[in-house]
């Protein structure tokens, strides 16, 4: 339902996959045939690594081989090439900047709590808000997209059914969703960003 109001109301928005550890469980995870139908339906299918590995605790070409295996798997499903990335565990490192920008990834979000500013943030390395049952929280952190600053907000779960930390009751989201398209916010999808910034390349 929240999907359909996304796209009545002409929202965009990003939904970063893996094949996270349980991944066969089809009561809490959605299958690769429902994560294609939402590429279908005009969201972004990004990068998250094949199996959720840190990666400060991968090597170089681990880090290589968990894109490009997941990679793989959305191909053939007809998913086009990701250019987004989100960093298991938000933990980041100079290796896997690298590789993203030698694999043709144009963003990647990691976790700071605080708007990304395109004049003066690596677009690999692009700072989010978590995204929970906190209203007051949620709602100002909506409010600081202002002044040519973009707010990236992680939704883990609509509910989370593993992590009660993370999780976002569906009636909540859907206040936020009410919220955003009440005060006329422009919501998009982590790619749609290389129509609004000037993207620097290293």
């Amino acid at each position: 339902m929240w999907l359909r109001f996304s796209k009545k109301n002409g929202f965009g928005g990003t939904f970063f996959v893996c094949e996270y550890p349980g991944f066969e469980d089809k009561a809490v995870y959605c299958t690769w045939e429902q994560i294609a139908s939402m590429d279908k339906m005009g969201f972004e299918i990004a990068n998250h690594t094949l199996t959720h590995t840190g990666v400060n605790q991968a090597s170089r070409e681990q880090f290589k081989s968990e894109l490009k295996t997941l990679e793989d798997r959305a191909r053939t499903l007809g998913i086009p090439k990701m250019i987004s990335f989100a960093y298991p565990g938000c933990g980041y490192n100079d290796m896997a900047v690298q590789v993203l920008a030698e694999e043709g990834y144009l963003f990647a979000r990691t976790c700071a709590n605080r708007p990304y500013d395109p004049a003066v943030d690596n677009p690999l390395m692009v700072p989010a808000y978590a995204g929970d049952g906190n209203r007051d929280r949620v709602l100002n952190a909506f409010r600081m997209a202002t002044n040519g600053k973009i707010v990236v907000i992680i939704f883990h779960g609509v509910p989370d059914h593993r992590q009660e930390f993370t999780s976002c009751p569906l009636s909540v989201f859907e206040e936020y969703l009410k919220f955003l398209s009440d005060n006329k916010y422009t919501v998009i999808a982590m790619r749609d960003l290389a129509k609004y910034v000037q993207i620097k390349k290293a």
